[in-house]
């Protein structure tokens, strides 16, 4: 019989198993493990800061995402998709470099 039931430390939410082909973004990465192999994220965390109230990047870099989202009080089941989308897009070279953003 299949295991059912919230997700044990350390393995994907049912939110990170739903996400993508990849599934390579889990609860227990840290905010810096998900920004340092998928640069494309920052785009996400950097949209949710005005949601949690501040810098994510600045405040909950060394934090799972797991333990990071509940404080600020966000949606890890909305949050994980969207950081997988953005792994996605980064895994395919179709996010911008630093210098397509300044027009060099």
């Amino acid at each position: 019989m299949e295991k059912t039931g919230p997700a044990l430390k350390g393995e994907p939410s049912p939110a990170a198993s739903r996400a993508g082909a990849g599934g390579d973004i889990t609860t227990s990465m840290t905010v810096r493990e998900v920004v340092a192999t998928y640069r494309a994220t920052k785009d996400v965390f950097w949209r949710y800061d005005d949601r949690a109230g501040e810098c994510l990047l600045c405040r909950a870099l060394f934090d799972p995402l797991d333990q990071m989202a509940a404080p600020y009080g966000l949606d890890l089941d909305g949050l994980l998709p969207e950081l997988q989308r953005a792994a996605e897009i980064d895994e395919a070279g179709d996010w911008p470099t630093e210098n397509d953003r300044q027009g060099s």
